[in-house]
């Protein structure tokens, strides 16, 4: 699915803040908060996540933007694929969810001839 909470530091470096928007578009906040964000941005933690996992973006979603989502899914250390939903924004397309459910299903197979 989309990650949310992410990219809360997007602004420094040009992109738009994720959900949400601890620091709102053009605000310039003391450094303090800068760093109190951080401990909350899912992009900090996606690295230690060990689990393969399918994302999903929409490339007009204006809660989680994409920059965000992309953010993220760099972040994942474990197996990973990502579904680009280019007409969609927050939101799960009937295609997207085709994607998640398939990853799930291939997954579950794959699990089962490891335990044969």
């Amino acid at each position: 699915g989309v990650p949310a909470g992410c990219d809360h530091t997007g602004f420094k470096v040009g992109r738009i803040n994720g959900w949400p928007k601890f620091i709102a578009t053009g605000e310039d906040p003391p450094p303090n908060v800068v760093e109190a964000v951080r401990y909350f941005d899912a992009v900090n933690f996606a690295a230690r996540a060990k689990a393969p996992g399918i994302v999903t973006v929409g490339f007009i979603d204006t809660t989680c933007p994409p920059t965000g989502v992309y953010a993220a899914y760099n972040a994942l250390s474990g197996r990973k694929q990502i579904f680009d939903d280019i007409p969609t924004g927050h939101a799960n397309s009937p295609e997207a969810m085709k994607a998640m459910r398939e990853a799930i299903l291939a997954h579950a197979a794959a699990a089962k001839t490891a335990v044969r």
